[in-house]
């Protein structure tokens, strides 16, 4: 059972994988234009991009209860019940997306400016956030063309999408940056566009590869609504406690000023890229705990966990040595200016640690979730953060303000997060959640 097992994570996590060198590629780009503006650019976008990721706590009652509800249909065999759960999740998704731009779109400017401080430009950072939500109901619908992917578990597919998103990110963010002389705004735009037409592709190669269209009206029943929220809720509480906590830390470097905030820009965009091997994994592993269970194979199941910790350990290892050897050449890629190249490599090298504990919460958080116990993965988020991160991370910059020590916490938190996560699938209690 284990090569099949083992075979089985690669088939869904390598193309997974892939995407995610698209998704680097592209992020490496774009902040590297951004960095040509300069350090102030780059303060601004960190800005807007933790208000932004905020948007996506709603998203994300609808995103993890999907997944498994799709994943056990998939397993089940039962085609119309999966496209019946998909249609009516695409339906209440849009209107979240409009829901949330209409709430957040006046709340910009006054946040924002908050969050800057004083000490952080705020008008390209609201400039960015405003167009960038103008497509969120359309990236609310992209996450769901995903979800169908990986609960199918073609990720060969989603692979090609992306790389075809990626792409086209790549060659329009200079012009509209440049070219159009837009600045930030362009950035912004370009991932709206690109990301609204990534999204309407990959729901038609799903009706064409699969026979699954999930983009027509679809009469709407409670008894899904009802399943949404029972295991989305604490999904969505889980991503409350994490944007807010997220808020708390650009705040919390946006305090020491805009060096800080720069060089914590650069560390979230290279954690941001690591995490997307560590999310394809998690993926993979959520796909097929939720097949074997639907399946009712709960020994498949566990050695579908007890595979992820293998490779797991292995990726982790691997991405912690790239961070830590090749620091100053990946703070170089983002930064213009001498003071910021010298400052991010120092801070990637004190937290380079934490990106190998990552790949061992996600696997954590891909058992848990397939096996339908997000409960716990609200638990380990909530401790993690502010039982320990942020208590940790004020008191450092409050007494000491050292950037580097706020790696450390940072990057220690996410080896805590990784020991309960491992600690919850132990309990086993995600063998007997009916879905």
């Amino acid at each position: 059972m284990r090569k099949e097992v083992y075979k089985n994570i690669y088939r869904i996590a390598i193309p997974s994988m892939g995407s995610s060198i698209f998704f680097m590629l592209y992020s490496v780009i774009d902040l590297m234009w951004i960095g040509r503006i300069g350090k102030e650019a780059i303060a601004s976008v960190t800005l807007a991009m933790s208000f932004y990721n905020m948007n996506y706590i709603l998203n994300e009652i609808f995103g993890v209860s999907s997944m498994v509800m799709l994943a056990r249909r998939w397993g089940e065999g039962n085609i119309r019940e999966f496209e019946r759960i998909g249609r009516q999740i695409v339906v209440y998704k849009f209107i979240a997306g409009l829901f949330v731009l209409g709430i957040t779109f006046p709340l910009a400017p006054p946040f924002l400016k908050w969050m800057g401080g004083g000490k952080v430009p705020a008008l390209d950072a609201i400039l960015y956030y405003r167009w960038r939500t103008v497509f969120l109901p359309f990236g609310f619908l992209g996450g769901t063309m995903m979800t169908t992917f990986r609960s199918i578990g073609d990720t060969r597919t989603l692979f090609f999408i992306s790389g075809l998103w990626s792409i086209a990110n790549i060659v329009l963010d200079p012009v509209f940056m440049f070219g159009m002389n837009l600045g930030v705004v362009g950035a912004a735009i370009a991932s709206g566009l690109c990301e609204t037409g990534a999204m309407f592709f990959g729901f038609y190669m799903a009706k064409r590869k699969w026979k699954v269209w999930l983009l027509k009206p679809e009469r709407l029943h409670l008894d899904i609504l009802k399943k949404v929220f029972v295991l989305g809720g604490p999904s969505l509480l889980d991503s409350i406690n994490w944007n807010i906590s997220r808020l708390v830390t650009v705040k919390i470097f946006s305090s020491i000023g805009v060096l800080a905030t720069a060089t914590y820009g650069v560390f979230a965009r290279v954690l941001e890229i690591s995490w997307m091997i560590g999310f394809a994994l998690e993926g993979a592993i959520t796909a097929l705990v939720g097949q074997s269970l639907g399946k009712r194979d709960k020994d498949r199941a566990i050695e579908v966990y007890k595979e992820g910790l293998r490779i797991a350990t292995i990726w982790g290892a691997i991405l912690a040595g790239i961070v830590f050897v090749f620091a100053p050449q990946i703070s170089a890629i983002f930064a213009k200016e001498n003071d910021l190249l010298v400052a991010a490599s120092q801070f990637l090298r004190f937290s380079s640690f934490g990106f190998f504990f990552m790949l061992f919460m996600n696997i954590g958080y891909g058992t848990l979730v397939g096996g339908g116990r997000t409960i716990d993965t609200f638990y380990i988020g909530l401790v993690s953060n502010w039982a320990y991160r942020i208590p940790v991370m004020v008191l450092v910059a409050r007494f000491f303000e050292d950037v580097n020590a706020l790696g450390v916490a940072f990057a220690s938190s996410i080896a805590f997060g990784a020991f309960l996560s491992v600690l919850g699938v132990r309990k086993r209690k995600w063998l007997h959640v009916e879905v």
